[in-house]
C-alpha cells in the first residue's frame, strides 16, 4: 500500500507529460517578409508574420480570454572587432480578444491604444499578421557607412494570461507560440 501511494505522484506527472505530448500539434509563429524604408527621416517596417495558434489558445479566446501578443526588435550597428551595439529595443503588444455581444474579433494595439473591430476570427488573425509603416528608428541615430541589421520575433505572452491559465499554459508546450528570431539588414 506505500508503495502505491509514493508512485502515485510519478503516475500523475507521467499522465501529464503524455497529455501536453498528444496535444501538440503545428502551431507556433513565424516571420515572412520583411522590408524596411524611409519615410520622413524615420525608418519604417512592413512585415508579413503568419500566425498559427494552437487549438486550446483559441478554444480560450472564444471563451472570452484576451491574447496578447508581443513584438521584439533589436536594432544593432554591426562592429568588426568589437561585440554590435544595440541603438534601439522595441516592445510592442498586441492584444486579441473576442466580443460575444456584438459576435466580433476586436485587436487593441497596447502601445498606442488605437482599437480595430473585426467580423471573424481569421480576419482579426490576419490583420496582427500584417504589419505596416511600423516605426523603427529615427535616421539622426543612424552613421553614415555603417552596417545596421534589425532581428524581431513575435510570441504569445503567457504572462499577460489570467493567473488560473497562466499555470497550466506554463505546463502544455500548445501555449507556448513563438517565431525564431528573423535578422534582415537596414539600408541607411
Amino acid at each position: 500500500m506505500i508503495s502505491r501511494v509514493r508512485a502515485l505522484p510519478r503516475v500523475v506527472l507521467l499522465a501529464l507529460l503524455l497529455l501536453a505530448a498528444s496535444s501538440a500539434h503545428a502551431s507556433g509563429f513565424s516571420i515572412g517578409e520583411v522590408n524596411t524604408r524611409l519615410v520622413d527621416q524615420v525608418y519604417v517596417m512592413d512585415a508579413n508574420v503568419e500566425l498559427e495558434f494552437s487549438k486550446r489558445a483559441l478554444e480560450a479566446l472564444a471563451s472570452g480570454v484576451p491574447l496578447t501578443l508581443r513584438m521584439d526588435i533589436e536594432v544593432q550597428r554591426s562592429r568588426n572587432w568589437l561585440p554590435d551595439e544595440t541603438i534601439a529595443t522595441l516592445e510592442q503588444y498586441y492584444q486579441l480578444t473576442y466580443h460575444a455581444l456584438s459576435n466580433s474579433y476586436l485587436v487593441r494595439n497596447l502601445n498606442s491604444g488605437a482599437l480595430y473591430v473585426y467580423p471573424s476570427q481569421e480576419s482579426a488573425i490576419e490583420a496582427l499578421g500584417e504589419i505596416r509603416g511600423f516605426p523603427l528608428l529615427d535616421a539622426k541615430l543612424i552613421v553614415p557607412d555603417a552596417d545596421y541589421k534589425v532581428e524581431m520575433r513575435v510570441k504569445l505572452d503567457i504572462d499577460s494570461l489570467p493567473s488560473p491559465l497562466k499555470l497550466v499554459a506554463y505546463v502544455f508546450p500548445d501555449w507556448h507560440l513563438s517565431s525564431t528570431w528573423s535578422a534582415w539588414s537596414l539600408q541607411p
